[in-house]
């Protein structure tokens, strides 16, 4: 996501200094979660209800970068959307829907413009089109969830499994 964002950000400082807003829409992804990204969510969630980590520092979009205050901070949510965001109509992709992942990548990208000291003239948020969906539940039937083709998708990966093969081979990813 990072990468992406910087890519389009220097498209878009190349028209002048006002501030920017991006805005990663996936609208196609093909895949399965690795066992890291599901313990890693798990760690988070035994962190919260330890009281380790409090909910109030898990709101803030700059968690990776502390003490930096951003564009992005008025708005306080991972995802860089308004606070509520369930879905929202757009005329290029049609139904937005918030992307599993934001949460993560947001923050990353942050961290990056941070570090770059753009944190307060750029914003970012990342959603999906509900058409990703689709694709993955495609993919995965026409396979017979793995079954078809001898390696079913593991439903419950631990931390250094990832994806079968087939599903990596075929897997894909589209951020406009």
């Amino acid at each position: 996501s990072d990468i992406g964002a910087f890519l389009a950000l220097e498209k878009l400082q190349a028209r002048g200094d006002e501030p920017v807003q991006i805005t990663g829409v996936y609208n196609e992804f093909t895949g399965w979660f690795s066992g890291g990204t599901i313990a890693s969510g798990g760690a988070v969630k035994a962190a919260v209800k330890s009281g380790r980590l409090p909910t109030k520092l898990l709101r803030d979009p700059y968690i990776l970068a502390p003490g930096v205050e951003g564009a992005d901070s008025a708005v306080g949510t991972h995802n860089g959307f308004p606070r509520g965001f369930q879905w929202q109509l757009d005329l290029s992709f049609g139904l937005l829907i918030d992307f599993v992942m934001a949460g993560i990548n947001a923050n990353v990208v942050r961290r990056s413009l941070a570090l770059r000291h753009l944190a307060s003239s750029c914003t970012y948020r990342e959603c999906a089109s509900v058409g990703y969906l689709f694709r993955n539940l495609v993919t995965w039937l026409a396979h017979g969830f793995g079954f078809f083709v001898g390696e079913p998708i593991n439903l419950k990966p631990r931390p250094g499994q990832g994806p079968p093969q087939w599903l990596i081979q075929r897997g894909g990813v589209t951020i406009h």
